[in-house]
């Protein structure tokens, strides 16, 4: 038989020919079986060039038959780039170099065209003379496709997180126009009273179309009526068929199909983004995946616009405000000693101005920003001008609010600074949206991360699958098999993993179905019995069998409990209890998980599900919790913490039953 050697050469026996003319049918079922069972092309070519094999994934991915191909000479079969590339391949093979290529586009003799990735092995005979070259061919045409709508969505992602929306808008359809094919966009939202509708944004200006930017039109009767009423995307096939009254309008503009799709942000549709084209049938399902993953960033950015827009009309109004607009005044002395105030400045505080008048500016300060008023008090009285610093004051119920500090000094008639009038202006709002916008951002960090970590695990784990599978074609004997299908089995998890994290970002879900809770319970329970009696644990299970199912994905909410299951036994070092409970709680299903572990300290609590925190040392990389309160939002529950350091933790997943 053919083996590979040390220098990734492989050495065929003599006799392999004469065997090969004598296997009986059964052998050449199981070997074909076994080559058009594998994920990749595999072409078999002689030292002439001549193909000798050509399994079934060369079929679909080159689309010719194994009759088409063998006998004719690779080069005839692929021309052009690829067949130089594997020419090169070819006479590295020659030499008895094994070589590989990434990334190679090919159009075969039919006019299919795509990217393989390619790798080329020396066959040789027993003598050491090459006879041939093993080709493995993987088609990556479907990843390269993935990979730039990913760059597409990101791109637009990144995009819309500028609060100036409409003057980019432009930009976010020449992305989108390498997708999805379109003569026009825009964007519209409804207006106060919901009868009508704006067309927010246009990606071009239609000339002398009665669509403009700013108009408003009626929404009865409308796609945008559609999109709203249903919450789902809309196609209009041919608008020669005035499904609506817009088709009439646009029909006469040349537009022949439309779609609509609904812009959801915090359960509420807030508008649609539209795409029209000049063909009829222009529009299908497949555009809905790239819009449904850059759709809730669009809503939530066309939200943020919105807040923006307001904030910076609000700081417009207050341009002038020493003497009328409604911020708080202060006036002091050299001391800091409060002398008048405005009356914005004691209701904002919740104090009356005799409660501050007489009192040191200090005391509204919050206990950070205190040292920082302190030192400007003496450089204020000597000229300093403070423009624009931002503080906290502290209200009288010890809460807190962000301003903005502009001083303007008062003298007296000498010229000497004698008081300084403050006016601090709250920007709260716009602390807030600063903050969602870096959210955003973390969130983007964290997906482009997660998305490169899914393909560094998948590519290797997908070979390691590959040479498996030939191993139990090779094995007989039943418990070999059975200890092999385990690590198979254990492979297929972390592929399973690592897809769940990776859609987990994009919200990508799967479909859900109505699951008993307890047996997912007794299921990771099962796989986790070993480690949880290492480590001297004792597991108390209180499951109530009259619990109503739970409409979930199940290897989901699994990798949820094992994940907290995981991470008690982690605070059980040297033994203690974990006890599981399952009941129902009203509208949820509750599982419980306590352990009497070391217990987590109180001000790490709030950033338990934060993606990358963790308490623990080494190779965690606190992403569990983070991935599981993800799956646990996704399937509309709740994850909740109580722990008391040196007592132990309760973790509790809350999930909506299913209603009949």
């Amino acid at each position: 038989m053919a083996k590979p050697t040390k220098n990734n050469k492989i050495v065929v026996n003599p006799t392999i020919e004469k065997q090969a003319n004598q296997r009986d049918l059964a052998g050449q079922i199981r070997v074909e079986d076994l080559l058009n069972n594998l994920h990749d092309g595999f072409v078999l070519v002689y030292k002439d060039n001549t193909i000798i094999s050509w399994n079934k994934q060369m079929e679909e991915l080159s689309g010719l038959q194994s009759h088409e191909a063998v006998g004719k000479s690779i080069l005839e079969v692929f021309p052009g780039v690829m067949g130089q590339e594997i020419k090169g391949l070819m006479d590295s093979a020659r030499k008895n170099i094994s070589s590989c290529m990434m990334d190679a586009p090919y159009r075969t003799s039919k006019g299919r065209e795509g990217y393989t990735s390619n790798r080329a092995l020396p066959l040789s005979g027993p003598s050491g003379e090459h006879i041939g070259t093993l080709l493995i061919i993987k088609d990556i045409t479907e990843k390269r496709r993935l990979e730039a709508e990913k760059e597409i969505v990101y791109n637009i992602n990144r995009i819309v997180s500028s609060c100036f929306l409409s003057d980019i808008f432009r930009v976010i359809a020449s992305h989108l126009k390498r997708v999805v094919d379109f003569d026009r966009m825009s964007i519209a939202l409804l207006d106060e009273s919901g009868q009508r509708f704006e067309v927010f944004a246009l990606a071009q200006e239609y000339g002398d179309s009665e669509i403009k930017e700013g108009y408003t039109f009626l929404k009865k009767g409308s796609l945008i009526e559609r999109v709203f009423s249903t919450g789902k995307p809309y196609i209009v096939k041919d608008t020669a068929k005035e499904e609506f009254w817009s088709d009439k309008v646009l029909h006469r503009e040349g537009i022949r199909s439309r779609l609509g799709f609904p812009l959801e942000c915090k359960g509420t549709i807030i508008g649609t983004i539209n795409f029209a084209g000049r063909r009829p049938n222009n529009f299908s399902e497949k555009h809905f995946r790239i819009l449904e993953q850059i759709a809730p960033q669009l809503a939530i950015a066309i939200e943020n616009t919105k807040l923006f827009n307001a904030t910076r009309e609000s700081e417009r109004k207050y341009r002038d405000l020493y003497d009328n607009a409604p911020d708080m005044y202060f006036t002091h002395d050299a001391n800091g000693i409060i002398l008048d105030c405005n009356q914005t400045g004691a209701e904002m505080l919740g104090y009356s101005k005799e409660e501050l008048i007489g009192r040191p500016i200090f005391d509204i300060q919050t206990p950070r920003t205190q040292d920082i008023v302190k030192g400007l008090l003496p450089k204020s009285f000597r000229g300093l001008v403070v423009k624009g610093l931002e503080l906290e004051l502290l209200k009288k119920d010890s809460s807190k609010i962000d301003v903005s500090l502009n001083d303007s000094p008062i003298h007296d008639d000498s010229g000497k600074i004698v008081a300084i009038r403050s006016a601090y202006r709250d920007i709260t709002a716009r602390k807030k949206m600063e903050e969602q916008l870096i959210e955003m951002e973390k969130l983007a960090s964290t997906g482009r991360l997660l998305a490169n970590l899914a393909d560094e695990i998948n590519n290797p784990l997908g070979g390691i699958l590959n040479y498996l599978y030939l191993l139990s074609m090779m094995i007989t004997d039943e418990e070999q098999k059975r200890f092999l299908q385990l690590v198979m089995d254990g492979c297929n998890r972390i592929e399973a993993i690592v897809r769940h994290l990776l859609e987990s970002h994009k919200h990508v879900f799967e479909e859900k179905v109505n699951l008993d809770v307890n047996l997912c319970i007794r299921n990771v329970v099962n796989l986790l019995e070993s480690r949880i009696r290492l480590f001297g644990i004792d597991l108390v299970q209180e499951l109530d069998a009259s619990l109503p199912q739970i409409p979930c994905d199940p290897p989901q909410i699994e990798q949820v409990f094992m994940n907290i299951i995981l991470n008690a036994i982690e605070a059980m070092p040297h033994g203690g209890t974990l006890r599981i409970t399952a009941s129902l709680k009203g509208d949820n299903v509750q599982i419980d998980f306590s352990d009497t572990g070391c217990g987590i300290p109180e001000e790490d609590i709030p950033r338990l599900f934060e993606p990358f925190f963790t308490t623990k040392r080494g190779t965690k990389t606190g992403l569990g919790l983070w991935l599981s309160h993800n799956i646990v939002k996704t399937f509309n529950g709740a994850l909740q913490v109580k722990s008391e350091v040196g007592k132990g933790t309760t973790m509790s997943v809350l999930l909506p039953w299913a209603k009949t």
